[in-house]
Parts: structure tokens; sequence; C-alpha cells
């Protein structure tokens, strides 16, 4: 079949056009805007209480192979202005063994202030005080202070800020610092900071 050249180029950019048209639709296709939604599940979820906690306020846990350790939070000076709460005679803060029926099986007497988070590894309870001197209170099962450290990378180092949480992982101890908005790893033994990663938290 003969085809003059108006025919032969006319037919060719129609094609060109069909093409870039097919092209720029599988690009549209895959292309996104903005964070993709996702479908969260809902419902209702049912509560159940366990057992009650010791007399005091605890805002810690950690889980031990005998069952719960629970950490008490004393609030005092500002603090306790704040929430018209009287002055603690005693400041010490009490680091709680239950077993899983809320038995109290053992008490540690920490030098924790305002705990928010605790650990238990390596035979002791590490207690998180956001109140001074703030940073990382261990205790052996004794009671006996084993060691105070501030919370790696946080500037001025002799107060390294607060931490609203802990736990311990295969030897080495995760903490939520609130300060310098990490999560952090450390070596419990030598302190230094081995990995740390972005965490959102208001609190300093």
């Amino acid at each position: 079949m003969l085809i003059n050249k108006r025919t032969f180029i006319g037919s060719t950019l129609a094609g060109i056009g069909l093409a870039a048209t097919g092209a720029a639709a599988q690009t549209t296709a895959t292309v996104t805007y903005g964070p993709v939604k996702s479908k969260v599940s809902h419902g209702m979820v049912k509560t159940t209480k366990l057992f009650k906690a010791p007399p005091g306020y605890v805002n810690a846990l950690a889980v031990a192979p005998e069952g719960l350790w629970l950490g008490q939070q004393k609030l005092s000076g500002k603090a306790a202005q704040s929430y018209h709460l009287p002055e603690p005679s005693d400041l010490r803060e009490a680091a709680w063994l239950v077993d899983w029926n809320g038995k109290l099986l053992k008490t540690v007497m920490t030098n924790s202030r305002n705990c928010s988070g605790m650990a238990y590894g390596d035979g002791c309870v590490w207690m998180m005080a956001n109140q001074e001197p703030q940073g990382c209170f261990q205790h052996d099962m004794t009671g006996r202070q084993v060691s105070h450290r501030q919370i790696p990378l946080g500037l001025p180092r002799q107060d390294g800020g607060g931490s609203h949480g802990a736990q311990w992982h295969d030897g080495k101890l995760w903490i939520v610092a609130n300060r310098p908005r990490l999560m952090l790893r450390v070596d419990p033994k030598t302190w230094a900071p081995e990995v740390a990663g972005q965490a959102r938290t208001g609190q300093v």
C-alpha cells in the first residue's frame, strides 16, 4: 500500500501522542501526593483490673522473671505545690516487686526523684528520675545505690535531663531521653551511648 508523506507524518505524530498520553497516565497512577491514609481498625476494648498496687503513686513498670516491678513516684517542692500535695517526709522512692496476682514480694528503696520509668536487669532496678538531681539511679536488691549517672548526650552534662521510660534488653539499657528527644541504647557498664534515634517528647 502506498502512503504519502502527509499521511505518514500525521499517523506518526498521532502514535507519539498516544504513547506520551499513556506514559503520563501511568506516571500519574503511580504518584501519590501527601500522606497515605491507611484504614485503622476501630472497636471497643475491655479493661480488667488485675490487682491493687502498693500504697503510693505508681508511675513505672518493668517485667521480671518473678513478676512485675512497680516504680513509685513522689512529688516534692514546686511539683507538689502545683498539685496541692503535701511535702513528703521521705523523698526516697520505692521499687516494688509483685507477682502476677499483686502479692508484694520485695521492696527496694531508691534515691530516685519523681520517677517516670524504670527497667530491671543485671540484678538491679534502674530508676529514671525527672526531678533534681535527675538521671538514672541503679540499685541492687539490697537497696544499695550502685550508681547515679546522667543521661548521655544531654547538655549540660552534669544534668542530662529527665526520662519517661527505660527498658532492659539483651544486656543493654534503652532510655527515653527527654532533653535531646532521643531513644538511646547505652552500655550499662561504661555508660557509653551506642544507638540514638529520634523520639517525640515534649518534656525536659
